[in-house]
């Protein structure tokens, strides 16, 4: 893990329990998700995900399925894409906390994301192998014929397109003000002299006002 993405982990990362800080609510912030969407993407390229449009749809997949890492999957188990717990795959030991009613059975409990990440990535090269989509609408075929998921493959492809269009947006969004926060910091050289020049500035005009007073009193 480089110095960048342990920042990014810091943030949202509580290593001390080795689970994810309260993210609060989907919409807390652009930033927030954008920080998430970060991690996660580090996450995947060190399990094994290529640097390509097959990063994001499944950046965004997770994104879609977990409500922004919100779930309790994510937020109790490190399970960060709601892989069903299933006796014949896992040891008793990795059985997580319940699924919703709806959907039953339990979720997988990792031990860390990491350990999550590489076992998903087996998920996405097994069968029709949707890490080698060339499309995002290949990648959701494949993902259909993987049995990932129930709802309609149309509905699915339109709602995942959403997600990946929101994930750009709040990069650009993010980058743009942490552009703008750094235009602003103190220590940019373009701030430092003009704090200067302001300073100088200042303690001309009181200097002056030191000499009217002492003209004045005289």
């Amino acid at each position: 893990m480089g110095p960048n993405t342990a920042a990014v982990f810091a943030q949202i990362f509580n290593v001390n329990t080795n689970r994810l800080l309260d993210p609060g609510p989907m919409a807390k912030g652009v930033s927030d998700r954008d920080k998430k969407v970060q991690m996660l993407k580090q996450l995947l390229l060190s399990a094994g995900v290529p640097n390509t449009q097959v990063l994001i749809w499944v950046v965004a997949m997770v994104m879609l399925e977990t409500g922004y890492l919100t779930n309790t999957g994510s937020q109790v188990d490190n399970n960060l894409s709601g892989i069903t717990f299933d006796p014949k795959y896992f040891p008793a030991s990795m059985k997580g906390s319940a699924r919703p009613k709806s959907e039953g059975g339990n979720y997988v409990r990792f031990d860390s994301l990491e350990q999550w990440a590489s076992t998903y990535v087996k998920y996405l090269t097994k069968k029709a192998a949707p890490i080698q989509a060339t499309s995002i609408e290949d990648f959701v075929r494949r993902l259909k014929a993987n049995k990932y998921m129930r709802a309609p493959e149309s509905i699915y492809l339109n709602t995942l397109k959403g997600v990946v269009e929101r994930i750009k947006i709040d990069t650009r969004v993010s980058t743009i003000e942490q552009q703008e926060a750094a235009e602003q910091s103190p220590t940019n050289p373009i701030n430092w002299w003009r704090n200067l020049a302001l300073w100088q500035k200042g303690g001309v005009v009181l200097v002056g006002i030191i000499v009217v007073k002492k003209l004045l009193d005289k």
